[in-house]
């Protein structure tokens, strides 16, 4: 996991190949996509928040960024995230499809994050957390208080597990704090 102030750090670019389908929760109706690194050529599957869906904006897209960068320089687990450009060649492909015009409305650079397979989102009382995970979840509860995320709670913690608990979704976050 790098640190956006490591030498190596590199956000990466994405370019959308194909829909895969618009993932079960969300309020932002987040979309499954292949995509490909546009520097490295590696392809991948990413989860991309369509700029002009509900609740997104710019200034979402940005304080989901924000959020990521500043939780993984804190040590804090979170999902890779990437921008992910969205053509019109892309939207085409999704025609008639949920998500699509959501998509077409928002051709250009879009905030996302790197889908991890295997993992699973937690549900409330479906399992007690092991004490390794507990502290991580204590964590991501302490960001949330400090940068004001919302859009985290009992009812939507927004993380997933496997070995590790990785938060997610920022785009509400600094919402009491900027103005």
């Amino acid at each position: 996991m790098y640190k956006i102030t490591d030498e190596k750090y590199r956000l990466p670019y994405i370019e959308a190949l194909a829909g895969m389908g618009v993932m079960d929760t969300g309020t932002t109706e987040p979309m499954k996509i292949r995509g490909v690194d546009s520097v490295t050529g590696e392809r991948g599957q990413y989860v991309v928040k369509y700029i002009k869906s509900s609740r997104m904006s710019v200034k979402s897209s940005c304080r989901e960024l924000l959020g990521a960068w500043m939780a993984r320089e804190l040590e804090i687990f979170v999902i890779e995230p990437v921008i992910i450009n969205i053509t019109r060649e892309f939207t085409e492909t999704l025609l008639g499809e949920k998500g699509y015009h959501s998509a077409l409305k928002s051709v250009g650079l879009n905030f996302g994050s790197v889908y991890e397979a295997g993992y699973m989102e937690i549900v409330k009382g479906s399992f007690k957390l092991q004490d390794q995970l507990l502290e991580q979840a204590k964590m991501i509860f302490m960001f949330d208080m400090f940068v004001a995320n919302a859009d985290r709670g009992a009812g939507k913690p927004n993380v997933i597990t496997n070995s590790d608990i990785f938060g997610f979704d920022h785009e509400l976050a600094f919402h009491l704090l900027i103005y």
